[in-house]
């Protein structure tokens, strides 16, 4: 019989790039099955967009993301990235 141990990180309120060391630090931790409920989240800057937008790209799953973070954030970013890589 085979168990897969799935943690789940709830966050809320506002998370700056001060936190994504400590983020980084829980995520080495548990390895690699975490879940980021990112349900009560409600201001982000842009190196946690970064990070975010980097854990989705790694496979981790971003649960409960708000449209303005996914949608406005994490997408524009990408889009950045990726023109980048295509100039170079």
């Amino acid at each position: 019989m085979t168990f897969k141990i799935t943690v789940v990180l709830r966050m809320g309120g506002r998370i700056d790039a001060e936190h994504v060391s400590e983020l980084r630090a829980c995520l080495l931790r548990y390895g690699p099955n975490v879940v980021l409920d990112l349900d009560e989240v409600q201001l982000v800057d842009v190196a946690v967009v970064r990070f975010l937008a980097r854990c989705e790209a790694a496979g981790m799953e971003l649960r409960n993301c708000s449209r303005y973070i996914r949608n406005g954030w994490i997408g524009s970013d990408r889009d950045s990235v990726n023109q980048l890589q295509e100039e170079s």
